[in-house]
């Protein structure tokens, strides 16, 4: 196998000039992740990036990694700093992150498909009917607490 390297030509001026936005676009997406401000960094028009694309195959494949790459990059940037945030007791970062992390504040269930789920059993409880009677101590009387455990037999399945 030959060396491909040796059977190409050197670039041209404008081939180097477009290899080098290229590469800067790269490079500034693997940062930020965001088009327009990649190619107005790069001094290139998005028109023409996107023609680029287009007809570029190896240039397309490494702009999709390297906007994975920016968003991975932006993503542990802002979690550090709701992190950050929620340690220095802000209220508001803390309740973003329990709307957004946490299934008990972000009204998702994760409870189990309830088609899943076997027959369903109902137990209704009774509350005692007991009228507080304090005494000096702010302690129940021994007469009014119950001697007696609920009935159960109302428990069945539906």
């Amino acid at each position: 196998m030959e060396d491909q390297s040796k059977n190409k030509k050197p670039l041209t001026k404008i081939e180097q000039r477009i290899k080098r936005d290229k590469d800067k676009i790269i490079e500034f997406l693997a940062e930020h992740a965001n088009v327009s401000l990649a190619c107005k960094r790069a001094g290139v028009s998005r028109e023409t990036f996107y023609r680029w694309k287009e007809s570029d195959e190896e240039f397309d494949t490494e702009v999709q990694v390297a906007i994975l790459a920016g968003k991975r990059s932006l993503n542990d940037l802002a979690q550090s700093h709701l992190v950050r945030k929620i340690q220095n007791d802000d209220i508001k970062g803390i309740t973003f992150h329990l709307e957004h992390c946490h299934p008990d504040y972000n009204g998702k269930s994760n409870a189990p498909n309830s088609d899943l789920l076997g027959p369903v059993t109902v137990i209704t409880i009774t509350p005692y009917n007991v009228e507080k009677k304090y005494g000096p101590d702010r302690s129940l009387y021994e007469s009014d607490i119950p001697k007696e455990r609920p009935d159960l037999s109302n428990i069945g399945e539906v």
